[in-house]
């Protein structure tokens, strides 16, 4: 299965718009070294049915640290139906690496 990704420029442009969840699966530690503005926090090891309906109608982006983690979420969501979910191409570290840039 390929796995929808978007990348920086069009997540940036999404949430200019207000028309994205961000997702941050990364683990405890991870979130609290820091994490994208609006994101919401559902960790990989806790993610689930539960966690997933509250995305159902949503646009949702998520993401990880590298994106590996992220895409295997998406995939799941994907086989559960949900329509509009992206995985962030290169996750937080593309994210970050952009910023400096920019």
């Amino acid at each position: 299965m390929t796995v929808p990704g978007i990348g920086f420029e069009e997540v940036r442009e999404r949430m200019t718009g207000g028309g994205v969840l961000l997702v941050d699966v990364r683990e405890d530690e991870e979130w609290r070294e820091g994490h994208l503005p609006g994101a919401v926090h559902a960790p990989l090891s806790e993610f689930g049915k539960e966690v997933s309906r509250s995305f159902a109608g949503r646009e949702v982006v998520v993401y990880c640290r590298s994106g590996r983690r992220s895409a295997r979420v998406v995939e799941r969501l994907v086989r559960m139906g949900h329509t509009g979910v992206w995985n962030l191409e290169g996750g937080i570290e593309a994210w970050r690496g952009r910023l400096v840039k920019d």
